[in-house]
């Protein structure tokens, strides 16, 4: 903090430094119900939670594994397409876009197939 101030009654002097306890955050019954839980599909039913999901912590005192784990994810996933043949389970949903190529940050979901291909 540069100059004194006040939050929520509290009085924060001046050069005071404040962090984010992030497992109060993360475990708040109000926003993650049953937090306990092993529930990656929340994220997909309640848009709202992801903003409200701070796993490599913000600022200057961020994790520093955040750029490794998001370079792990490109390995894994290009891995995967290498490795892998996809195909529908079922009939795949119609996706209307205004252009022929698009993202989607929530396409809908359906059931895929991972085809291991011959080496």
């Amino acid at each position: 903090m540069e100059e004194d101030s006040i939050i929520e009654g509290q009085p924060i002097s001046a050069g005071a430094v404040l962090t984010t306890q992030l497992a109060m955050l993360h475990t708040d019954e109000k926003t993650f119900k049953n937090h306990t839980e092993f529930r990656p599909e929340r994220f997909l039913e309640n848009n709202n939670l992801e903003k409200r999901l701070i796993p490599f912590g913000i600022g200057k005192r961020s994790c520093l594994g955040e750029s490794l784990a998001r370079a792990e994810l490109y390995l894994i996933t290009g891995n995967m397409i290498l490795d892998f043949d996809f195909e529908s389970v079922g009939a795949a949903p119609r996706i209307q876009t205004p252009t022929p190529f698009a993202l989607m940050k929530r396409p809908p979901s359906y059931d895929i197939r991972f085809i291991p291909r011959s080496k």
